[in-house]
């Protein structure tokens, strides 16, 4: 059977990189016939990178499989005409933040049996939407593909065999690896420490005042910012305001006693 698809399985994301297609090998077990090899040959088209807290779109994937003579012939000895179902296909996202298993229903469309060779049909679907939770890099593999097969005649009915499954396994020494992806941190949770995002952090010398960036008070010394608060200028203000009029008491006191002496 050969296998070729395009979708993305997470939906929106960044460049989207040319897919690399990808050649898996099946062993499916048919009714009458028994074992039938099977190869799957995949081709991707998924972005490279995908961001975390937001939820990929259900994107379509479409593919065909091909099957060899010995099924042709068993569907038409069973009496089956044309051939239609469902393809179920397991896969898994090896994510950062743990495996997450995916089903892909896949809709395989009625499809006219050839009258020998090998047997050609398409099937379709969406694949689920995910929403990545933590930074890193993630793979998508495929496994088991379940087959229910649905036979009918010339005239519509089903055929005498009616419904068949056939349960397909990769075969040993393979992973079933599809594509890789890279899961980037949301832009928001990027904000180096320190800041908000667009908001300056206030000023801790009062609320509501300037910070020492803006401040007056800032330019004064050098741009540093270090200048003193507000409330401690003031108070240095009064201080040194009472002292100069104590001062000026004493002076003026003590001239008027001079006074009086030399008069």
């Amino acid at each position: 059977m050969t296998l070729t698809g395009s979708g993305g399985l997470f939906g929106a994301g960044s460049a989207v990189a040319d897919p690399v297609p990808r050649t898996l090998k099946y062993t499916c077990s048919f009714p009458l016939i028994g074992n039938e090899p099977m190869t799957g040959s995949v081709a991707w088209t998924a972005p490279d990178s995908y961001v975390v807290g937001q939820a990929t779109s259900r994107s379509p994937i479409s593919t065909s499989a091909t099957v060899g003579p010995n099924v042709t012939r068993a569907l038409r000895f069973a009496g089956a005409d044309t051939v239609e179902g469902t393809a179920n296909v397991s896969a898994v996202v090896a994510a950062p933040q743990g495996d997450i298993p995916v089903d892909m229903p896949l809709k395989v469309p009625r499809t006219d049996l050839p009258e020998s060779g090998p047997l050609t049909v398409p099937a379709n679907g969406t694949l689920p939407s995910l929403v990545p939770s933590r930074p890193g890099p993630a793979k998508v593999t495929v496994g088991k593909i379940d087959l229910h097969l649905v036979l009918r005649g010339s005239d519509g009915d089903e055929s005498r065999a009616g419904k068949i499954d056939a349960p397909c396994d990769l075969n040993s020494g393979q992973d079933g690896f599809l594509a890789s992806v890279t899961i980037v941190p949301d832009g928001a949770s990027a904000t180096p420490s320190g800041t908000s995002s667009g908001t300056p952090p206030a000023y801790s010398g009062a609320p509501g005042t300037d910070s020492p960036a803006t401040s007056p008070a800032a330019s004064e010394t050098g741009g540093t910012g270090f200048a003193a608060p507000p409330r401690a200028v003031a108070a240095v203000a009064a201080a040194v305001g009472v002292g100069a009029a104590a001062l000026g008491c004493v002076w003026w006191v003590r001239r008027r006693r001079a006074e009086d002496r030399d008069g």
